[in-house]
């Protein structure tokens, strides 16, 4: 192995050409300071070393919010990665089992000065950082994701809110507490536009109504029959660039409520109250790890939209420890907001009706999509849930 390192580039590339004349064989690394040619480089073999790049790298490594991307191991093309965790991540205060890692890998966490080899039940805190091991383009993203904090949704999933109306089945007054909800929320959180789709119209007053409802962030779109609503709704929510969709619940249901799941988009389900009349936000929490999946929506949601925050520890068995409750209230301490927590032993699907007008959370899993024996067995299984049609409920879907 022959390094050379010279001030003047002429006589290292001499010194490269006899070097190789001598040894076909050795690996030559060359401290690059001008950019030598490509077909020198091919010709003889050589590696080079740009002396900017490395200067470069070792200061922007001092600079905040920057990934530190291993230069010595491995390729030095980012496989190796440190990130710290900010206050307000969605990754703060959840177990290291519970984040999904395709293609990546948390290989050790630096807590104050000291490392930790992660285990499965290890939470991740606030400033710790994390060495990742992954493909690149994948620590990229992953990087994009620890780092984006509360007050940003409906993005990472979209830019822009989707409503979703089958007109024909709906009364004129639940038009138009739907549609009046969905202006809100438009107003309220953090989306460029919202779309209205109309299906199946068969008045004129619903459709000068929705025409007065238009404008420059709300665009309002008839289609005459919903024959191919899901394949129309598909294309939509690609074509809009949706972050979350909106609908009643005699439209989530069948192959519309299939097409959403397999889409991977939010969905909110209106209930039969206004969706701002004294509502407030809640988690229904068993010892279901998927909750802890859903927590940074439920948080950023809920602060956009100034709501309550109330946690149903619903737990039959009257356990002592829930993860899930640990979470949320660890999560509630960085983002400074109040969250009550209600531990009930009770059925909460015989108490529910006395819990006024909450707005629910919960992961969107194929649970949701039937429900079967074995959840009516369960009293836990989130796929119960989807029996409160009469209420607002956030489907979130749980990958990564």
């Amino acid at each position: 192995m022959i390094f050379i390192a010279l001030e003047n580039m002429q006589d290292a590339k001499i010194v490269s050409e006899l070097s190789r004349g001598e040894n076909m064989s050795a690996s030559i690394i060359v401290l690059d300071a001008e950019g030598i040619d490509a077909g020198f480089i091919d010709r003889l073999k050589i590696k080079t070393i740009n002396s900017h790049d490395v200067l470069s790298n070792m200061l922007m490594s001092f600079m905040p919010n920057i990934p530190l991307i291993a230069q010595n191991i491995g390729k030095g093309r980012g496989e190796i990665m440190e990130v710290m965790v900010p206050y307000g991540s969605k990754y703060v205060f959840r177990h290291v089992s519970n984040i999904e890692q395709k293609n990546w890998k948390i290989a050790a966490i630096y807590r104050n000065e000291q490392l930790i080899l992660p285990k499965q039940s290890t939470m991740i805190r606030p400033q710790d950082e994390l060495i990742m091991i992954g493909q690149p383009n994948i620590l990229r993203d992953v990087y994009k994701a620890i780092k984006s904090e509360i007050g940003h949704f409906p993005q990472p999933f979209g830019a822009n809110l989707y409503l979703c109306l089958n007109v024909s089945a709906m009364s004129e007054a639940k038009i138009k507490r739907i549609v009046s909800d969905s202006l809100l929320l438009h107003e309220k959180l953090n989306n460029k536009k919202l779309f209205i789709k109309a299906f199946n119209i068969n008045s004129q007053t619903v459709i000068e109504y929705l025409r007065g409802v238009s404008s420059e962030g709300v665009i309002v779109e008839f289609e005459h029959r919903m024959d191919d609503a899901p394949a129309i709704i598909k294309n939509d929510i690609k074509k809009y660039n949706a972050g979350l969709v909106l609908c009643d619940k005699d439209s989530f249901k069948g192959d519309v409520k299939k097409t959403l799941f397999e889409l991977k988009k939010p969905v909110l389900k209106f209930g039969k109250q206004r969706l701002f009349e004294e509502s407030y936000s809640t988690v229904v929490a068993t010892h279901n790890l998927d909750l802890e999946k859903i927590s940074y929506v439920f948080f950023d949601m809920s602060l956009q939209l100034k709501r309550a925050l109330k946690l149903y520890h619903y737990d039959p068995e009257e356990g002592d420890k829930n993860e899930v409750v640990e979470h949320y209230v660890s999560l509630s301490d960085v983002y400074g907001v109040k969250l009550q927590v209600i531990k009930e032993s009770k059925n909460f699907f015989r108490e529910f009706r006395g819990l006024g007008n909450f707005i629910q959370f919960l992961p969107f899993t194929d649970e949701q999509l039937s429900l079967r024996l074995k959840d009516f067995l369960n009293p836990a299984s989130s796929g119960l849930f989807s029996l409160l049609k009469d209420n607002h409920q956030i489907f979130i879907p749980i990958s990564d």
